[in-house]
């Protein structure tokens, strides 16, 4: 993940089954969602 600002963004990633899942811990990690790759979103129904 990168920031708005274009510098790099160390996301953690906690895996609960076979599903990996983005922690957020803080308000840089809620920023950084915008530019997580779109391969790693799981759509929810």
């Amino acid at each position: 993940m990168t920031t708005t600002d274009g510098a790099p963004h160390a996301g953690r990633f906690l895996r609960a089954g076979d599903v990996d899942q983005v922690l957020l811990a803080d308000a840089r990690d809620l920023l950084a969602l915008p530019t997580l790759d779109q391969k790693l979103w799981v759509a929810l129904s």
